[in-house]
């Protein structure tokens, strides 16, 4: 029974009732769980917003008004964004990225104005990156599925309220497939200003 709870209660914190202007959408506007099946159906986008630090990569990146993200993509990956509606409380907006190979591997890296975890059963692990950045990842793996969140922990301006979580949920042996790759984005990602 605790296992379904989880199940829903982070379907709910993930798949949150948020619109989104995803650029390439049909209609401009759908909820997480369309994106997640429009990105079962396409393939994703590759665009390169600035210029990458390494050659071979692409930074994707996502400013409005006080938030801001980016990250750094190896080869063979795109990415989407999912754009802020203001009309909603408590959206999220930010950057969807993965394999281009692989349609069942994305990661969301978004901005949460509000964001919380039932961590029973989750592991939770605080860690550093090489760069120094302090991260929380919270891990639970449910019918061989691996839910991960990973919270980029930093000194918030006092006006910033929100929290910047890299999420992902697949099959275990897929996300093992990706992990190396995975570390060395996740020391290219820039959160807050």
């Amino acid at each position: 029974m605790r296992t379904i709870w989880l199940s829903l209660l982070m379907a709910a914190v993930v798949l949150a009732g948020c619109g989104t202007g995803a650029k390439g959408a049909d209609n401009g506007l759908q909820t997480q769980a369309d994106m997640t099946v429009r990105q079962e159906e396409t393939s994703m986008e590759v665009e390169t917003s600035t210029e990458p630090e390494t050659e071979g990569t692409i930074r994707a990146e996502f400013s409005h008004d006080k938030i801001y993200m980016s990250v750094e993509l190896p080869a063979g990956w795109g990415y989407e964004i999912k754009e802020l509606d203001e009309k909603q409380e408590g959206d999220t907006c930010g950057i969807i990225f993965g394999p281009s190979e692989q349609k069942e591997m994305r990661y969301n890296l978004l901005y949460h104005s509000f964001y919380g975890i039932c961590a029973t059963g989750v592991t939770i692990e605080e860690l550093q990156l090489k760069n120094g950045t302090d991260i929380r990842r919270y891990s639970e793996v449910i019918d061989s599925t691996l839910w991960r969140d990973i919270v980029f922990e930093y000194d918030k301006p006092e006006d910033e309220r929100g929290t910047y979580v890299l999420q992902y949920y697949a099959d275990e042996k897929l996300t093992e497939k990706y992990e190396k790759e995975l570390q060395g984005i996740l020391e290219t990602i820039v959160v807050s200003r």
